[in-house]
């Protein structure tokens, strides 16, 4: 038996707004940082997204009762999803997000 595997391109959201930074991130990630991938592929789906600081990309989650738009009901539970998952592996996902920001800078996107 044999599998196939899905590979997925860039941002799998395109409908939302922040999408351009979300594939930016997603491509910076596939290229330099494997292993936080699918870490923050998950964190996508759960209803996190994305905006420009001052100084980088930002993430932040959007809380919900709809699982449609969120995992997260309220900040407890994104805070202990947070400490679990993001913060074992922040210094990848902030070299992911400088990076994607220069490369969104660079290409005239924000």
């Amino acid at each position: 038996m044999t599998f196939k595997r899905h590979v997925i391109e860039g941002d799998p959201y395109p409908e939302r707004e922040d999408h351009h930074l979300w594939d930016a991130v997603f491509r910076v990630a596939q290229e330099f940082y494997s292993s936080v991938w699918s870490l923050l592929l998950g964190m996508r789906a759960s209803g996190a997204r994305l905006k420009v600081g001052d100084r980088g990309l930002i993430m932040y989650p959007v809380f919900s009762d709809d699982v449609e738009e969120s995992a997260w009901p309220d900040k407890e539970k994104w805070k202990k999803e947070k400490e679990k998952y993001l913060l074992p592996r922040k210094d990848e996902i902030k070299e992911v997000f400088n990076l994607a920001f220069r490369m969104l800078r660079a290409e005239g996107k924000i």
